[in-house]
């Protein structure tokens, strides 16, 4: 895995006070390396930083270094569907 990887997932987590549980997080991963244990969640070394958890997490819960984004100043890109 790039090192620019490994580093970035570690920065990646969950605001608990925004997040419903609702796991759309957990089921868009596609290497599986978001987990629910208890009442919090772990990021894996196995992640990408392909950005689906941050994305298109409907409350905006996915934290960068601990901080949210405002989804009105930096919109989520969910494909060119969207």
């Amino acid at each position: 895995m790039p090192e620019a990887i490994a580093e970035f997932y570690q920065t990646l987590g969950v605001d608990g006070a925004s997040c419903t549980r609702c796991l759309v997080c957990v089921n868009n991963c596609p290497t599986a390396s978001i987990q629910l244990k208890g009442n919090r969640f772990f990021f894996s070394s196995g992640c990408t930083a392909c950005m689906r958890c941050y994305n298109f997490c409907p409350t905006g819960a996915i934290t960068i270094d601990g901080v949210r984004s405002d989804p009105n100043k930096f919109p989520r890109y969910q494909g060119p569907e969207a």
